[in-house]
């Protein structure tokens, strides 16, 4: 089984690298996207008395939220390009604990930073539709503080905190409605050291063009990360909406 889905995907790729490609400019490409991130945020942490489970949603994260931030700039010459991307976000949030009236209360901050690269191949493209298969890396450095105040039991405060790097591979595809209105949607999936240990992402945008140089862009964007650190499970999830801007030259 395991040959005949390699064999597959070998095929499917070999199958849509000889499909059609557009002319290709043979110089360089360069874009520049910042974003302006609003997301929300659900953190599942394992404590030495249970599960702490934190949601907030997109309603609530103006008031839960720090401070966030993602942005990605991209080269490009022909069929090959290198992509770098960056999200950063910093929420807290204040939820009953579960376990009854030990603690009157659980704050939970989490920090996220997530910093991926990707080289990427034009596997596909035609006037309006492209394609690109993506592979290589996401560095995350997460920091969850985990308080209780005081019920039953006396305060108490706990710290997860790692760095690791994770291969990550995926696709983007885009496709021009009119002239101006571009579509795009892009996944990715990593993790495969064997352990609980798993990232996956999905991005889909809307962009409008002013011209051949800016365009004006919006979205949605889900992240979800699992991590064993210091013999604890923890997952978090970050999704929201983004709007940006982009310079191409």
């Amino acid at each position: 089984m395991k040959n005949l889905s390699l064999t597959s995907l070998l095929s499917t790729g070999l199958l849509l690298a000889a499909g059609p490609l557009a002319a290709q400019d043979t110089g360089w490409e360069f874009t520049i996207t910042p974003y302006a991130w609003l997301p929300g945020l659900s953190t599942s942490v394992d404590t030495r008395f249970g599960t702490v489970d934190s949601d907030t949603s997109g309603s609530d994260a103006l008031s839960d939220l720090d401070f966030a931030f993602m942005g990605s700039a991209e080269a490009r010459k022909g069929r090959w390009g290198a992509i770098v991307d960056v999200i950063y976000s910093d929420l807290s949030q204040t939820e009953d604990t579960p376990f009854g009236r030990l603690f009157s209360s659980a704050k939970v901050d989490t920090k996220v930073m997530a910093l991926s690269g990707y080289a990427a191949f034009r596997a596909y493209e035609t006037d309006r539709f492209k394609l690109d298969l993506l592979g290589g890396f996401r560095y995350y450095d997460a920091k969850v503080d985990v308080s209780f105040a005081p019920g039953r039991l006396p305060g108490e405060s706990r710290e997860l905190s790692e760095s690791w790097t994770d291969p990550v591979f995926g696709a983007r595809g885009s496709f021009a409605f009119t002239d101006k209105w571009v579509g795009t949607a892009a996944f990715d999936f990593g993790g495969f050291d064997g352990s609980n240990d798993s990232t996956w992402q999905a991005l889909a945008t809307v962009a409008y063009r002013f011209n051949d140089n800016w365009s004006v862009l919006g979205g949605w964007r889900y992240l979800d990360i699992q991590k064993e650190i210091d013999g604890r499970d923890l997952q978090v999830q970050l999704n929201g909406p983004a709007i940006g801007v982009s310079y191409r030259f």
